[in-house]
């Protein structure tokens, strides 16, 4: 299943963008910070990863909100659920700054951008260029008309 992450400022679109991929008979989870922490925990995800390991039938939503206040650490070990996607699983993770996501988490998940005129954009062609990037390990064999450099930026930090 296809896992998301949504970019944007505001909640109230954030907000009614989840509730569009979520139909009436999933069984949805949100994930809240640990309590003493301000972030999400490595201890969550190797929870996750037990959890999400066991068959349902439904299909099972986990969101993460302001998934940017993860560590590396964490990031990294939330990394293993996106590469090997559990059955009747998938992820919604917002931010309001993608450039404290991983890459490699990025090129992982459906982009869907919301704009500050609340437009929405979703971007495929972001998502086909990583994958040559990834695949070319260089930019020569990428024309250079189909190449955005501010996007690319967040992926060569």
């Amino acid at each position: 299943m296809i896992s998301y992450l949504i970019i944007g400022k505001n909640e109230n679109k954030i907000k009614q963008i989840i509730n569009s991929l979520i139909k009436a008979d999933y069984l949805v989870y949100k994930i809240f910070f640990e309590d003493e922490k301000k972030e999400y925990s490595i201890t969550q995800i190797r929870s996750l990863i037990k959890e999400t390991a066991i068959y349902s039938n439904k299909i099972r939503v986990y969101i993460f909100e302001c998934f940017h206040f993860s560590s590396i650490e964490t990031q990294n070990a939330f990394l293993k659920l996106l590469e090997e996607p559990p059955n009747n699983c998938f992820f919604i993770l917002t931010t309001n700054n993608e450039l404290k996501i991983l890459p490699t988490i990025i090129s992982r998940l459906k982009l869907i951008y919301i704009k500050d005129n609340n437009q929405i954009k979703l971007d495929k062609n972001k998502d086909k260029l990583l994958e040559r990037i990834l695949i070319n390990k260089q930019l020569k064999l990428i024309p250079i008309d189909e190449v955005n450099f501010q996007d690319l930026l967040i992926y060569f930090r």
